[in-house]
């Protein structure tokens, strides 16, 4: 069935955001909510997760098919409707291409401006309804992340449920939300296997992926099932993300009373029939001065590193403290499949290592060289180069600073300043 949405809005001028009707197939049904940032911060600190409509929510999946078409680190370029089992962009069930020429696309920096504007408000009043102190805590708005290009036919790996915290740890004293999420580009729903509240639950201090135990997950098993047909959840209970729209949840929480802690979700194993993109983001409230980044080597980025990153159009790291490769390691296991997607990529996009080509001849995975160079590295054209404003977006600042693309004039959000309801 047809879904039908309005996305001619903006939250930072509006202070609104309307979820207009809409029709799901089958069992769903119409829902209309109108939430101003007041609202949407309750939400996200009640249930620990928001789902509303993006930026450019019709024509993303057209502008980010005009990223691929013209990215210089692959030797082919099909479509995303083209894209299958051999003609892909990158390997692995999740698909999360993550290249030099996809972060720093200028499609991919204006969307995170843009949507970046269009979260402010509700930014600032989860600062000031999160207990962190105003006096100290500092938005950073744009955590880099990858986008999905799942061929048809193909599922993601199943995960049990589990806890995500990105890899940003930080001194004792410092407070801290992290956030993450995507925007759906799909012509259809997708789907967030998140239990809702669970963030509220203290868990034990951790890092990146955090499994949880047996009895664990009989308990979010049947939270899961208690939360069906919800409003926003289908008949599984998994969280509803209609097409165009964005999903954001609580990663983390640091240094609050209730501990570490983050909102527990699972990855279902499942397919579907055509090319499925995500475009995958964050931003984090903090008291911290530092990046929050860790780079290759597993130490903190310095501002002077990150700024080279940008300037060279080199990978940024993302906010678990990984660095994107372009398969699996567990790939030299498989050699006869390996092989023919691996050729895809342009041989002088990978950096110097033990082997490039022929795979085959690998005998472990540390023996490939899954990494990649920047572009300047690879003596390819960079994109314009960053502004200042760009930069500052990656820092913790307390007045956010933002293009507006409409007058070519920096707005100023700062976070002192409470949103209108």
């Amino acid at each position: 069935m047809q879904l039908f949405f309005k996305n001619s809005y903006s939250l930072s001028r509006n202070k609104t955001i309307i979820l207009f009707f809409f029709l799901f197939p089958l069992s769903q049904h119409f829902v209309t909510q109108t939430m101003n940032p007041t609202n949407l911060a309750t939400k996200m600190l009640r249930d620990g997760y928001i789902v509303i409509p993006g930026v450019d929510g019709s024509t993303l999946r057209q502008k980010l098919e005009g990223v691929f078409l013209t990215a210089p680190e692959f030797k082919d370029h099909p479509t995303f409707a083209e894209v299958n089992a051999t003609r892909r962009y990158v390997c692995g069930g999740t698909s999360f291409v993550g290249t030099p020429s996809i972060f720093h696309s200028p499609v991919t920096r204006r969307w995170h401006i843009e949507t970046a504007a269009m979260l402010m408000p509700f930014i600032t009043e989860l600062a000031h309804q999160s207990g962190i102190p105003m006096d100290e805590v500092m938005a950073a708005i744009v955590l880099h992340d990858r986008i999905q290009v799942r061929p048809a036919g193909e599922s993601a790996a199943a995960e049990s449920f589990h806890l995500d915290s990105p890899g940003m740890r930080n001194a004792d004293d410092v407070k801290e939300m992290c956030f993450g999420g995507f925007q759906n580009c799909d012509p259809s729903p997708q789907y967030f296997c998140g239990i809702k509240g669970s963030h509220r639950t203290p868990q034990s201090d951790h890092a990146g992926f955090t499994k949880i135990g047996k009895e664990g997950q009989k308990h979010y098993t049947a939270l899961l099932a208690a939360q069906a047909t919800h409003d926003d959840t289908d008949k599984k209970g998994k969280i509803i993300v209609p097409p165009g729209h964005l999903l954001l949840f609580l990663n983390t929480v640091r240094g609050f009373n209730a501990g570490d802690s983050g909102m527990v979700h699972a990855v279902n194993s499942t397919k579907v029939k055509y090319t499925s993109v995500k475009l995958f983001f964050g931003f984090r409230l903090t008291t911290a001065t530092n990046t929050g980044m860790v780079g290759q080597k597993k130490h903190r980025l310095t501002y002077e590193q990150l700024d080279h990153i940008m300037a060279t159009n080199d990978l940024v790291p993302l906010g678990s403290g990984q660095t994107s490769a372009l398969w699996p390691g567990l790939y030299h296991c498989f050699p006869d499949t390996m092989v023919p997607r691996a050729r895809h990529f342009v041989e002088t996009m990978l950096v110097d290592g033990a082997l490039r080509y022929p795979f085959e001849k690998a005998n472990s995975a540390s023996e490939y060289t899954r990494s990649m160079k920047s572009l300047a590295d690879m003596g390819l054209p960079l994109h314009e180069p960053y502004r200042q404003d760009e930069l500052d977006l990656l820092r913790p600042q307390k007045i956010v600073r933002l293009r507006n693309f409409e007058t070519g004039e920096i707005d100023e959000y700062p976070l002192s300043k409470r949103a209108r309801s």
